[in-house]
């Protein structure tokens, strides 16, 4: 098994063995825009997978070309991008698995709410800050649809001590010690698809941004 630090109930595998749920702190749409330092609209480049320098971790890269920018400052270059860097992935027949973590494919779009620089962020929430697009064939107009919380654990925000970080994580270390936590339900806007324009919208409100 491959440590993977402060993040917790993320088990990191590189022999089968059945996944645990990841636990992680509840986050609604405000919450979202609040602690988010970029929001955008983005179509997925490329991703790409590597150990690290001690060749104890993998990591994943994904290249993310943004197509509207809601919050945050464009990155450098004729082109506004954004970096992912997140652990797991596949190099060669070895595979690191972080149950819960968002996953991108290359070529899809997404809403993406992510904590960090430009050239080196990572999602809220596990899955809650990734909300996969599609485009409807009979309008032609673009949805967004839920976060994908498969093998997920939604729980309440601590106000004690050992409360989680800003990206909604909790320690292994502060989950040991705590007292067992109930779980929650998703936040009910986060449980239905809804139109890129009332999403935009109601961003840009909780923003304090004028809506166009």
């Amino acid at each position: 098994m491959v440590a993977i630090g402060a993040l917790v109930a993320l088990p990191a595998m590189l022999s089968p063995r059945p996944a645990s749920a990841s636990i992680v702190v509840a986050m609604d749409l405000p919450a979202l825009v609040k602690q988010a330092d970029h929001i955008a609209v983005v179509d997925v480049l490329s991703t790409s997978s590597d150990w690290d320098a001690k060749h104890q971790k993998i990591f994943t890269t994904v290249e993310l070309k943004v197509v509207e920018r809601w919050k945050g400052a464009p990155g450098a270059g004729a082109e506004d991008h954004l970096r992912i860097v997140q652990p797991g992935g596949t190099v060669g027949d070895l595979t690191m698995t972080v149950t819960g973590l968002s996953t991108f494919s290359p070529g899809e779009r997404a809403l993406v709410f992510l904590r960090g620089t430009a050239a080196n962020a990572r999602v809220l929430g596990l899955g809650q800050g990734k909300r996969p697009m599609r485009l409807e064939s009979s309008s032609g107009k673009w949805l967004v649809s839920r976060s994908s919380l498969h093998q997920t654990t939604l729980v309440k925000p601590r106000a004690t001590p050992g409360a989680p970080s800003p990206s909604g994580q909790i320690s292994g270390q502060s989950a040991s010690k705590a007292a067992p936590i109930a779980p929650v339900a998703p936040a009910p806007e986060s449980a239905r698809e809804r139109g890129l324009d009332e999403m935009r919208s109601e961003v840009k409100s909780l923003l304090g941004a004028a809506t166009p």
